[in-house]
């Protein structure tokens, strides 16, 4: 796949509309990658797979929206993500992605990408868009959720600092994963 679109638009509303919600193709023969909004309950007759999901306007000031999204693909190499918002991060909005593998959510400002090692099948993800969606109203994250976050100035320099909000005091402990998703570094650091 090159392009899957999310977003809301005039005229759209949160079920299938057949103008703006492409179906998905069948992958190509050989070596693939496939990425797809899977809506089932929409009981489309064009199928439940979906290049692109646009959903009814909302304010991303006052609301937050998900989408579902998932990765398919037979090749066993890193697989990369990016993202093109519409608006940029310093307009405030939230771009937060969770690997539904691992419940681990990612920031995706300022990279606008996510690298990861795929696993057999499907490969599921949330995508989350609007103002501050980490609280609790929308649902991210519960206690005992990964979160990955911002850090500066970046992780190639000999300090950095990684910035985190806890929702309540607690214990808390930070890990570092590699590309691969292995586990490089814990970090214990108790109640905060």
């Amino acid at each position: 796949d090159l392009e899957n679109i999310l977003g809301s638009a005039f005229g759209a509303t949160d079920g299938f509309d057949g103008l703006l919600d492409i179906p998905e193709p069948p992958p190509a023969p050989g070596k693939y990658v496939s990425g797809y909004f899977p809506h089932p309950e929409w009981g489309a007759p064009v199928g439940d797979l979906f290049m692109s999901d646009i959903r009814a306007p909302f304010d991303p000031w006052s609301d937050s929206r998900t989408w579902p999204f998932v990765v398919e693909t037979d090749r066993g190499d890193t697989v990369t993500l990016a993202f093109s918002p519409s608006f940029p991060d310093t307009i405030g909005w939230d771009l937060w992605l969770r690997n539904e593998a691992t419940g681990a959510i990612y920031d995706l400002f300022p990279s606008l990408t996510y690298s990861f090692m795929p696993g057999a099948g499907a490969n599921a993800f949330t995508i989350f868009v609007g103002l501050r969606t980490l609280n609790e109203t929308s649902g991210l994250p519960d206690p005992g959720t990964a979160l990955g976050l911002r850090n500066a100035p970046n992780p190639f320099n000999p300090l950095t600092e990684f910035l985190f909000n806890l929702p309540r005091a607690g214990t808390a402990e930070i890990r570092i994963f590699d590309l691969r998703g292995a586990e490089v570094r814990r970090v214990r650091g108790g109640l905060m």
